[in-house]
């Protein structure tokens, strides 16, 4: 988890990032406040906005399990998460929804990177950043966004 709060502070719209209890209290969290004016190009103000860390380290060959969460005051919240999940094949996936009261929908995913670095990198500097621009911007639609 080191490596990971040591990342976040990287990004450069990060303002504060801490360890976090968990509900299970047998894995790891870091929360990270940040700017999201600077994050999202100003398309939003929100001083609540926060990206969840979990990690659950494997014994090998597994990969680590783990879990990036964006939650923000409009109510919209999505993750990028490797670990079981009914609602889609495999471990690795996306889910999202635009308001608390509402169900997730989930798709499937392939991570580019598997080691903390590369996947801080990867989804709150990256995969993050367009899905909170699609959301809070009706310019913008995912699909403008070429990788």
């Amino acid at each position: 988890m080191t490596i990971i709060i040591e990342e976040l502070k990287k990004v450069p719209s990060t303002e504060i990032v801490n360890y976090a209890e968990t509900r299970t209290g047998i894995d790891h969290q870091v929360v990270a406040t940040f700017d999201t004016g600077i994050f999202a190009n100003g398309i939003i103000a929100d001083h609540d906005a926060k990206i969840y860390a979990n990690w659950w380290p494997q014994p090998a060959p597994d990969k680590a399990e783990f879990k990036f969460h964006y939650t923000d005051s409009s109510g919209y919240d999505c993750g990028w998460h490797r670990q079981k999940n009914e609602h889609v094949d495999g471990l690795d996936h996306f889910q999202e929804r635009t308001d608390s009261e509402e169900e997730y929908e989930y798709e499937a995913v392939e991570f580019e990177q598997d080691n903390p670095t590369g996947l801080v990198w990867e989804i709150a500097d990256d995969k993050l950043k367009r899905r909170v621009q699609t959301q809070h911007d009706p310019n913008f639609r995912l699909s403008d966004f070429t990788d």
